[in-house]
């Protein structure tokens, strides 16, 4: 990628104007406190998420996966934070050749290859539990007027091909199971959960697919909490900053024949 963009220190600069693809994550480690991540485009946030970790020691992961347009001579910053240095702190574990515990990548898109994008999210909070529809009505950017459009609560397609849906949010409850998940045509076709005990705090969620769409299908993100106890969000409103929770939907490819989709239908 030397022609679109030049590493620094902390610093990732663009040499061309266009949508890139960022993907971080890390592997972090201590007792108690808040644990953060946070993608900057030329000091300003444009993605931030967080999770909480109680008394037990031990190690988390953390991410972040965006599409976002950046113009030549913009450049980008991840920053991480933790609240406590208590119990062994690693704000992030180095990366390694081998891919171990932490890593960053940044994916050039050409303009002409006609990248078709919605980006935005739900401008307020879910609380309480029980299924709740992910809503649709913030904006971040939306180049995919020709490819799908929304209709309150659902993407409708509009150009039949291979879809990828990039859903993350932040959850918060004391107790409980607490899931996420994504539908076409009110059907699941992407299911997540995760159990929180007695302990309270800020837990990451996330979904991430490709898949194929006919002309008329829907996309639907919905997500759930078992019980309103402990200041439950079963998800946090997102913002123009990207701060808590955000849907991107992008058209791929009219086929994709050298995709597969599968997995283990065995539990291990």
């Amino acid at each position: 990628a030397q022609n679109a963009l030049t590493i620094g220190h902390t610093r990732i600069t663009m040499k061309k104007t266009g949508i890139y693809r960022i993907n971080a994550w890390m592997d972090q480690h201590g007792q108690g406190g808040h644990y953060r991540i946070q993608v900057l485009r030329n000091g300003g946030g444009i993605s931030y998420a967080h999770r909480y970790q109680w008394n037990d020691n031990g190690w988390e992961q953390i991410m972040t996966d965006l599409l976002w347009h950046f113009t030549a001579g913009q450049y980008l910053e991840i920053k991480l934070h933790a609240d406590h240095n208590r119990g062994n702190t690693y704000i992030w574990h180095a990366w390694n050749s081998a891919g171990q515990h932490s890593r960053v990548q940044a994916q050039f898109f050409d303009h002409r290859q006609g990248i078709e994008m919605w980006s935005g999210g739900c401008r307020s909070h879910a609380r309480g539990s029980g299924w709740h529809d992910y809503c649709l009505n913030g904006v971040d950017f939306n180049h995919a007027t020709s490819a799908v459009v929304v209709e309150g609560n659902r993407f409708r397609i509009k150009k039949q091909g291979y879809y990828r849906v990039n859903a993350w949010i932040d959850q918060h409850g004391s107790g409980g199971t607490y899931r996420l998940v994504v539908q076409r045509n009110d059907g699941d076709i992407a299911y997540s959960h995760a159990h929180k005990w007695n302990e309270g705090g800020w837990t990451q969620m996330t979904l991430d697919l490709f898949w194929h769409f006919n002309f008329g299908d829907t996309i639907r993100i919905r997500a759930h909490a078992d019980q309103n106890r402990g200041n439950t969000y079963i998800w946090h409103a997102w913002n123009t900053q990207g701060s808590h929770s955000r849907v991107q939907v992008s058209y791929e490819a009219e086929s994709a024949k050298d995709a597969a989709h599968c997995g283990c239908r065995n539990c291990a």
